[in-house]
């Protein structure tokens, strides 16, 4: 009893027994008291854009199983196989029920609906499709991202805003401070502040390898050059083969692209926090390119990039310019310090 009142005071944001009531700076980098708008907002806009844009086409998915020869199943679908033969795994059946069960579970998640059922499930689901993708060799780091932060976000209180479940609670009579925008809640900030993180290290991975594999030869332009002309080629991407035509051009995006990956993590820090909004223009810039030169897709990072954008000041304004918002807590003091100090 004593443990569950502990939960709910640290989950409402007020300082408990014993507890720092200013935290460490891992606790104000990940469990900031803020309100759950913006992680109700992300779940809206992930689950729809996974529903009607980044979603694999069914008959896509079905147009694998034709290839058993390409079937190396990932670690996910390994687990599966204990329990589970691998050729129903690899039925008709199996992809076309998963893909039908997985969107029917993903409107409800969409609209708030049984959201702590219907999260968990739109994510387990997507995962699975994903590593079925992946057992045919397709592997590609945005799709990955974004299903690890549907994960996380299933985790968290993802329906306490925005949501039919929400809509029904205050219907219900329960505290505007645990349901709807004024909420206040220490659990919403960890699934996108993990996110940001995972962003972070992808940049800077991405930077390594250029560094171990290609060196010094990465920025003398010839090596951009090349990708430049055979994915413009390739791809049919008029973009893509203009650019190549100017070895100036691959030299400046060739270095723009490694200072970029490498300093990514600084906005992570409460000191380079001013810098946010540049390093996302031109990382929206970097990826809009790479997509139009060599329809390389990149756009779940950049949907990532909404975890910075303070969607819960932005709906606080809105409802103070409706006249409604005058009971709605300050959220700029309650997320100020939430990103550590460098």
């Amino acid at each position: 009893m004593i443990a569950a009142d502990r939960a709910a005071s640290f989950d409402a944001g007020t300082p408990t027994h014993g507890a720092p009531t200013a935290g460490t700076a891992w606790e104000r980098f990940f469990f900031p008291a803020m309100s759950p708008v913006r992680l109700a907002f992300m779940r809206a806009v992930c689950v729809a854009l996974q529903l009607v844009w980044f979603g694999e086409s069914l008959q896509s998915q079905l147009d694998k199983l034709e290839a058993p020869s390409f079937y190396q199943p990932q670690l996910i679908v390994q687990a599966l196989m204990l329990a589970v033969p691998e050729e129903a795994l690899r039925s008709v059946g199996y992809v076309t029920g998963l893909y039908w069960v997985t969107m029917a579970v993903g409107v409800f998640a969409l609209l708030g609906l049984f959201t702590r059922v219907a999260m968990p499930a739109f994510a387990l689901g997507t995962v699975l499709q994903i590593a079925g993708l992946y057992s045919y060799g397709e592997h590609h780091h945005p799709e990955a991202a974004y299903a690890v932060f549907l994960v996380l976000m299933a985790m968290a209180p993802c329906g306490r805003a925005l949501s039919v479940d929400s809509w029904i609670a205050r219907k219900r009579g329960k505290p505007a401070s645990v349901w709807g925008p004024q909420a206040t809640t220490r659990f919403a900030m960890w699934p996108m502040r993990t996110a940001q993180v995972f962003l972070a290290i992808a940049y800077f991975d991405a930077f390594l390898s250029k560094m171990i594999v290609g060196g010094v030869d990465w920025i003398n332009g010839y090596t951009l050059q090349t990708y430049l002309l055979q994915d413009g080629v390739r791809w049919d991407r008029p973009v893509g083969v203009w650019l190549a035509q100017s070895r100036e051009i691959g030299i400046l995006f060739a270095v723009g692209a490694l200072a970029f990956e490498a300093l990514f993590f600084v906005i992570l820090f409460k000191r380079f926090r001013m810098l946010t909004p540049v390093f996302l223009l031109v990382g929206t810039g970097m990826h809009l390119t790479i997509w139009l030169a060599q329809a390389a897709p990149f756009f779940q990072y950049l949907v990532l990039y909404l975890t910075w954008v303070p969607w819960e000041r932005l709906w606080q304004k809105r409802e103070a310019l409706e006249g409604v918002g005058s009971a709605t807590p300050d959220l700029r003091t309650q997320t100020a310090s939430a990103a550590p100090a460098a």
